[in-house]
């Protein structure tokens, strides 16, 4: 026999409303009178010590559980970040320091408190009678009304402050157990009376909101609600006709994946992806309930290590689809799904570069919302690090002027990421001249004096790579339009002490110096002295530095500068001016 539930859909202000008037016809717990109860607990049997009561229920189901998340190893660690070569450096998004943007969603997020009418009990009374209000979920001893009544109150307790603090004093009362037992569908059968039958909906509800924000503390609590079994049973609700139940249940689900080391456990065994996007694709479904859905199936995706390459595949068109829908969470939640969905390898990228998101993401950069556009920025800086195809793409929809246009932006994390895609695109030969042609050089150069140090540090990434790969010609253009000699004079001071930046400075004054051999083997002897003089201040300044940090460097610099000091020889048809000249350039060395 299957419990029969009202289908009834009520919001949270209704049930509010309804438990406000109905308040006088609640049995307090806190004051219970124990005579009433004598003939019925003289009956059932005698209770069951607090912990062992539901824990001996789920041992037989669950025994397994914690050692398997416990499995689930979650690597945060950044990628290595190599320094350049020839064809310059792709870095990820998960670079230390690229991937600390002030505009994602939460990974989880609580339920406050939404009603005030009603005159709550002391929370000081209320959190020194938690052990005993959690005694009065005991579905064996008590009846409804009472349970009814004590999942409120806690429910309560962890939605007026909702501090881990409060979360962990809610566990440690011993609730949780019950709250997900009451969620069993076979216990409600049992226990519910016909007259409560029309009330389950309001405690299910309750009983969701409850453990949604228990889940929504530290690792180890949402650990805590896991353990329990609560995975499978909130899944199963999501199936309820009650669209407050089904939207609690679901923003439950969210929280327990956004805890990392439970992510991949939902996902892999509850199937949880097809399930959302069973959800999502419901025909008029309601708003509140398709937030809920997109921001869980975003937070499957995100975090290291990167999911599997099936769920991505399996929900990239719903992402791709979702990048049009109108409202700006909907629209928000799905483009970080995109985000945190190609930090993977090229297969990932290349999934949704098939998919057609391209476009649309660039067009998502103009949005005036802050979270819109970061997502749709990190999301096109992650498919540049794809393959020379993927970047095509992206050229081909206008993502340079664009990327032109986000420099001028106000927030400082969206100039840094704007300049790291810049970067990445620059680490293909291929595409380094359609970025001088647009004039981005030119650009990034007369901002690098006044911005912030991450986002310089950006700016000397980007003209390492584009000075590494780029052919003599556009090399030549680029240090003539710059004035690129001044920038690093200035950089050497700025990040004398940062030994990762400091090898992307030496490696790249090397490279700038390829030109004088140019020079050389086209027989303009006076463009080299030229060339050479506007190192001189750039040379003094190396030599002057002696922190250990530059040193380590400098001296390979030096030793590679002075081996272009000294001017080859020159037939003697070439005049006497010439010839000073080159004596001139020999005082360099």
């Amino acid at each position: 026999m299957e419990i029969v539930i009202s289908n009834e859909s009520k919001t949270t202000e209704a049930l509010s409303s309804e438990n406000d008037n109905n308040t006088n016809n609640i049995i307090d717990p806190l004051n219970i009178n124990f005579e009433q109860y004598n003939k019925e607990l003289k009956i059932k049997k005698q209770r069951k010590n607090q912990k062992s009561f539901i824990i001996e229920q789920v041992r037989k189901y669950y025994c397994q559980l914690k050692k398997d998340i416990d499995n689930y190893n979650v690597n945060n660690k950044p990628s290595q970040t190599i320094f350049l070569t020839d064809k310059g450096t792709l870095r990820t998004s998960s670079d230390e320091n690229i991937n600390s943007n002030n505009f994602e969603p939460y990974l989880k997020r609580s339920h406050l408190m939404s009603e005030f009418k009603r005159k709550e009990i002391p929370r000081v009374e209320c959190q020194k009678n938690l052990h005993l209000i959690a005694q009065y979920l005991d579905v064996d001893v008590y009846d409804f009304n009472i349970v009814f009544e004590s999942v409120l109150r806690i429910r309560r307790f962890v939605s007026a402050d909702t501090s881990p603090q409060s979360f962990q004093q809610a566990i440690d009362s011993g609730a949780v157990p019950y709250l997900v037992n009451l969620l069993r569908k076979d216990v409600l059968d049992k226990w519910l009376k016909k007259q409560d039958r029309i009330n389950a909906n309001s405690l299910i509800f309750e009983v969701c909101w409850a453990l949604t924000n228990i889940a929504s503390g530290t690792g180890e609590q949402t650990r805590f609600v896991v353990q329990f079994g609560a995975v499978p049973l909130l899944i199963e609700w999501i199936g309820s006709e009650c669209d407050d139940i089904k939207e609690q249940s679901i923003w439950a689900l969210a929280n327990i994946i956004g805890a990392l080391e439970c992510r991949d456990y939902v996902v892999v065994n509850f199937g949880i992806v097809g399930k959302l996007i069973e959800v999502i694709n419901t025909p008029n479904l309601k708003i509140s309930i398709l937030r809920a859905s997109v921001w869980a199936l975003s937070n499957c995706f995100r975090g290291k290590p990167s999911q599997k390459i099936e769920y991505v595949k399996m929900a990239a068109p719903t992402f791709a689809n979702l990048v049009y829908h109108a409202d700006n969470d909907v629209l928000s939640d799905s483009t970080w799904g995109i985000a945190y969905s190609t930090e993977g390898s090229d297969d990932y990228i290349a999934t949704f570069v098939e998919a057609g998101v391209c476009k649309r993401l660039v067009e998502l950069t103009f949005s005036t919302e802050a979270s819109i556009c970061s997502a749709a920025l990190r999301s096109i800086g992650n498919i540049t690090t794809g393959d020379d195809s993927c970047v095509e793409v992206l050229l081909n929809c206008g993502v340079l002027p664009s990327l032109i246009r986000l420099l001028d932006n106000p927030k400082r994390s969206i100039k840094k990421e704007s300049v790291w895609t810049l970067s990445n695109i620059c680490a293909s030969n291929v595409h380094i001249k359609a970025v001088y042609d647009v004039g981005i050089f030119t650009k990034i150069r007369s901002k690098f004096d006044e911005e912030d140090v991450s986002v310089k540090r950006e700016i000397l990434w980007t003209f390492g790579n584009a000075l590494s790969g780029s052919s003599d010609q556009v090399r030549l253009d680029i240090i003539d339009s710059c004035n690129l000699c001044d920038m690093y004079q200035k950089s050497l001071t700025t990040f004398q002490a940062d030994a990762k930046i400091l090898g992307v400075i030496f490696e790249t004054l090397e490279v700038l110096m390829k030109p004088i051999q140019y020079f050389r083997d086209i027989g303009e002897p006076l463009k080299e002295k030229e060339f050479l003089e506007q190192f001189r201040p750039l040379v003094e300044k190396v030599k002057f530095l002696s922190s250990s940090a530059t040193s380590k460097y400098a001296n390979t610099f030096l030793s590679f500068y002075e081996e272009y000091t000294p001017i080859q020889s020159i037939d003697d048809s070439n005049t006497n001016s010439n010839t000073n000249a080159k004596e001139e350039i020999g005082v360099l060395y």
